[in-house]
């Protein structure tokens, strides 16, 4: 996502396109991931894991964790790419 920003500057900052990423996923797949996001912290912490792993656990360590919103994710990161006129076939790593 940040090669895509830095190639294109134009369609904002990094965290605003993860921002609006994320809440068009909330509204399609009427999930709160920062609900989520707190749940799985939580368990993460009854299971042992370090401090710094819980720190660094996000909202897209959640969606990675459900098929469905793995495959919501990709279809709005495709739609968003789509309407900011991105074509998905250039090689971004340049």
């Amino acid at each position: 996502m940040l090669k895509i920003v830095w190639k294109f500057p134009t369609i904002g900052t990094v965290g605003s396109v993860y921002n609006k990423l994320y809440e068009a996923l909330e509204s399609r797949a009427s999930v709160k991931l920062d609900t989520r996001l707190k749940n799985l912290k939580k368990r993460m912490h009854d299971a042992g894991a370090s401090k710094t792993n819980i720190e660094k656990t996000s909202k897209l360590d959640v969606i990675a964790d459900d098929p469905k919103l793995i495959e919501i994710w990709i279809g709005l990161v495709k739609d968003y790419c789509m309407k900011v006129g991105l074509d998905l076939n250039i090689d971004i790593r340049e």
